[in-house]
């Protein structure tokens, strides 16, 4: 058990096969409410450990979050698939110099935790009964069980094919799910298992996971195999990925399409990558990361498994693939059978030392397409000659390093369309930008020194994605209506002075589906509706960063009137957020008209707005979060001419500090079937109860979290929780009604009696 507080340097190790769940074991500890409490300077902080990684290498990325706060300070790391006994040890050492640590370490071998005084948890491999359970979790629903006693001597089958591993069978039960619930059906899969798993029908060891694999197409194994060329346990962002599927010829299969059709045919590219991606999700190949900042796509994030990373690397060097280090690389190019193997295309260096000098070995892959540094670049200007002979290259990826400078030659790779320089100090891009003709997608997230980007800019007419998310943008310059391409533009910067562009020129950006504007309290009222022929637009962010300040009355409507004008015209708005606003309320586009297509809604620090918009006008919406609503007294979900919110699956509302009343009552449709799933309920001390009808709207609730609702007294009737969170809840004294959560986690509730507690399931 972790017990921060105590000096020293303490280790906790989780061991146990692969895909047995160190890692999911270790999420959930590392985003425990507990842990964010503890460890807020510096945060928690993970690092993947790879298989060559070594002390100095975890020194610095764990330098690297927490900076020089860890000096002297109390830390929480997780080390994640730890390979080196001594490795570990040497960090501990050194650590007990310089701060007091409390490390969580995941690992498959035990002998790297026997160091004296860490405390070891082992998972172990799944009984048949166990795994059987599990996969009836998955494929049979509440009064099944005579289904489930039908088909247990066929599944116990599969489970004992499985070895114990939840992940593969998982794997085998989404297999199922796609097939009718028959002997005959079951029998196939069965068969297929031990005829895919005979050593003579392999050319390497296949796990069960890969099953799916076989059926894929052979665009989308293209993309797996893409995929499994950066480090295992690489963290993949969807969106990220997409644009490097369809910007690498050959990847993505292009949709037959009339001339008119042609003009869109880069979208619909990036249309078919996503259902690749889905595909790749859904077969388990690619696993998601759930994510508190996407919590309204829990597919946004994922990486790959460690076994299907090994199979798909394998497959790929008949493909020009190439990941590792500098000295690998360098042995792989001057061996005697290197004159057979095929022209190096798609390079990933992963040093797990940052480099100091830029590896010459690089400079000389003449048929490169795909660079991509995930180690650290130490260099602050690159080699002039760096990109010399790189003429093919199609993706580039140095983000993170320390360049402030970027040498001449990047701006002569006319075929670049892909470049992301995110976090690199640089505080301007030269003008020779503008020679990147064929640049679909530029990266400059978090370039926190960024204060201008060249007017140059405007020639990169064939540019459908732009992200300016956490710059220090002053704001932007003329000429962003001629990308008339854009497809995505975050962090657009307003600024009203005569040196940058007005909000005007987004109304020429008419193919826009993504759309985040930021520094909005600077804008004098427009008298012009931004976004009124913006009919693609389906994620829209409208944002202020001054929401700390004092703001007068007069300021406050005139931010309402600002507001008024950015009414989003497009039916096929899917997510709104609204972050800092601080007019008095909502505009009327999001109080009086209907988006029947919205499915998230963030409101965000929006502190003088006393009532929420009407739910009812977003029949679809499935996802709310509501935090920092500083003037809500009450929330009425009863309003409106049908029942609110029918599809809602995660509700979220938090930082609420005058938040009393909540009315929320059952609603008997044979229509509609209450969806919601989870529900958080964070720093709302005044509320006083839950409403009525919750128990009827959370009839599919697995996920309960409720932190410092100090006035709530009593928890009951959720008859499907499976998972129940209460802490520093000080007058709650009453839990009860709650048959099949599992999983309680209860801390700082004085006044609750927890033998009163009811039985938790063994399910």
């Amino acid at each position: 058990m972790i017990t921060p507080g105590t000096p020293g340097v303490h280790v906790y190790g989780i061991v146990g096969e692969r895909g047995i769940g160190k890692t999911t074991l270790a999420r959930k500890i590392f985003n425990h409410q507990t842990i964010k409490d503890k460890f807020q300077s510096p945060p928690p902080i993970w690092v993947d450990v790879h298989m060559n990684s070594t002390f100095h290498t975890i020194m610095n990325s764990i330098n690297k979050f927490g900076g020089d706060l860890i000096q002297d300070k109390e830390i929480f790391v997780v080390l994640n698939d730890v390979n080196d006994s001594k490795v570990l040890k040497d960090m501990i050492d050194d650590m007990h110099l310089i701060t007091n640590a409390n490390v969580l370490v995941t690992t498959r071998y035990e002998s790297v935790i026997t160091h004296e005084g860490i405390y070891k948890h082992k998972l172990p491999l799944l009984s048949e009964e166990d795994g059987w359970a599990l996969m009836c979790k998955l494929l049979f629903h509440d009064g099944e069980k005579g289904n489930m006693q039908h088909f247990e001597q066929i599944g116990k089958k599969m489970v004992n094919k499985c070895h114990g591993l939840p992940l593969s069978i998982k794997t085998i039960a989404r297999i199922l799910n796609t097939k009718e619930k028959n002997h005959s059906e079951w029998g196939k899969v069965l068969e297929n298992i031990i005829v895919s798993l005979e050593p003579s029908n392999k050319t390497l060891p296949k796990p069960v996971c890969l099953l799916p694999y076989e059926n894929l197409s052979s665009y989308i194994k293209q993309c797996f195999i893409f995929c499994a060329f950066f480090p295992e346990d690489y963290i993949f962002e969807k969106n990220i990925l997409i644009q490097q599927w369809v910007v690498v010829a050959g990847l993505v299969k292009k949709p037959s399409m009339s001339t008119k059709e042609e003009k869109e045919e880069m979208q619909l590219l990036e249309d078919v990558a996503n259902d690749y991606y889905m595909e790749l999700i859904e077969s388990n190949i690619l696993q998601p990361i759930a994510a508190e900042c996407f919590y309204y796509d829990d597919k946004a994030m994922c990486r790959m498994h460690g076994s299907i990373h090994s199979f798909g690397q394998h497959l790929g060097q008949i493909y020009g693939y190439f990941q590792g280090d500098v000295k690998a690389l360098e042995e792989a190019a001057t061996s005697p059978s290197s004159s057979s193997k095929p022209k190096l295309h798609h390079l990933v260096i992963t040093n797990h030392a940052p480099l100091n000098v830029f590896p010459n070995i690089v400079k000389k892959q003449t048929s490169m397409r795909t660079l991509v540094f995930t180690s650290k670049l130490e260099i602050t200007k690159l080699p002039k000659d760096l990109f010399q002979k790189l003429k093919l290259l199609r993706i580039l990826d140095i983000s993170g390093s320390d360049c402030r400078v970027l040498p001449k030659s990047l701006f002569k790779l006319v075929h670049l369309r892909y470049l992301n320089l995110s976090c690199l100090p640089i505080k301007t891009l030269p003008d020779a930008i503008g020679n990147l003709i064929n640049l679909q997608h530029l990266n400059l997230k978090y370039c926190r020194s960024l204060l201008d980007l060249p007017k140059s800019i405007k020639r990169l007419q064939k540019l459908r994605s732009i992200d300016l998310h956490q710059t220090s943008l002053i704001g932007m310059p003329f000429g962003i209506s001629y990308l008339s391409q854009l497809t995505s533009l975050i962090g657009f910067v307003t600024n009203d002075s005569a040196n940058y562009c007005k909000l005007i020129e987004i109304s020429n950006l008419k193919k826009l589906r993504t759309l985040n504007i930021v520094n909005l309290e600077v804008v004098d009222v427009p008298y012009w509706e931004v976004l009124h022929e913006h009919i693609n637009l389906t994620d829209l962010t409208l944002s202020c960063r001054g929401e700390d300040q004092p703001y007068t009355e007069g300021e406050k409507q005139n931010m309402q009137k600002c507001f008024e004008v950015l009414d989003p015209s497009s039916a096929l708005i899917q997510h709104i957020k609204i972050n800092g606003y601080f007019g008095l309320r909502f505009p009327r586009w999001m109080m009086d008209l209907p988006f029947f297509k919205l499915k998230k809604l963030e409101l965000l620090k929006c502190k003088y707005c006393t009532e929420l918009p009407p739910l009812y006008h977003f029949p679809l919406l499935e996802h709310l979060r509501v935090e920092d609503a500083w003037s809500i007294k009450h929330i009425d979900l009863d309003t409106g001419p049908w029942s609110n919110v029918p599809s809602l699956k995660s509700l979220i509302l938090k930082d609420m500090p005058e938040w009393e009343e909540w009315t929320w009552e059952p609603y008997q449709s044979h229509l509609e079937k209450p969806v919601l799933e989870l529900l958080e309920l964070i720093n709302c001390p005044k509320l006083k109860s839950l409403p009525q009808g919750l128990a009827y709207h959370a009839k599919s609730l697995a996920t309960l979290t409720i932190y410092k609702a100090h006035s709530l007294d009593k928890v009951e009737g959720f008859a499907s929780l499976k998972t129940a969170t209460f802490l520093s809840n000080h007058n709650l004294s009453i839990i009860s009604d709650l048959p099949t959560t599992c999983n309680f986690e209860i801390d700082d509730c004085h006044e609750l009696d927890v033998a009163l507690l009811p039985q938790t399931s063994s399910l």
